[in-house]
């Protein structure tokens, strides 16, 4: 990571706006990319697609996005410091906070990210994650 990411991460939340709503959107990008036992170049391109779609019109929120969801695996796949159960846990309180923000889970565009796993086991325990966020979307709106 670069010195300008680095400083830009560790002054996000005062640089964006609505920076609670951008790190909600990483977290379930990572719950989701996290189903996958490694981050490939697949999930790295997936992750640029996805973000840039997210935020079409604005270029260095994307950016944010894909540096705060980079961070969040990072600390999954490599540190070790978070776990896919506190990950999930905050995005239920989140929930609970922020009811509007169960219309950020977007189930059709995540289930693109399918192409990049590879084994068998792996996809069944994404669908199951697409799954459980789609019905706690639901329940968050209901």
């Amino acid at each position: 990571m670069g010195l300008r990411q680095r400083f830009i991460s560790s002054f996000r939340e005062f640089f964006l706006y609505h920076y609670t709503s951008l790190e909600f959107r990483a977290k379930i990008l990572t719950f989701a990319i996290s189903a996958n036992p490694t981050y490939t170049e697949c999930s790295k391109e997936f992750l640029k697609t996805i973000s840039l779609k997210i935020y079409a019109k604005e270029p260095n929120r994307a950016e944010a996005l894909i540096h705060t969801t980079d961070e969040y695996l990072l600390k999954l796949y490599e540190d070790n410091h978070l776990d896919s159960d506190w990950m999930l846990k905050d995005i239920i309180i989140e929930l609970k906070r922020h009811k509007r923000y169960a219309n950020k889970i977007d189930i059709v565009s995540l289930k693109e990210f399918e192409n990049c796993i590879e084994d068998e086991d792996s996809k069944i325990y994404f669908e199951r994650v697409l799954e459980f966020l789609d019905n706690l979307k639901k329940e968050t709106l209901s």
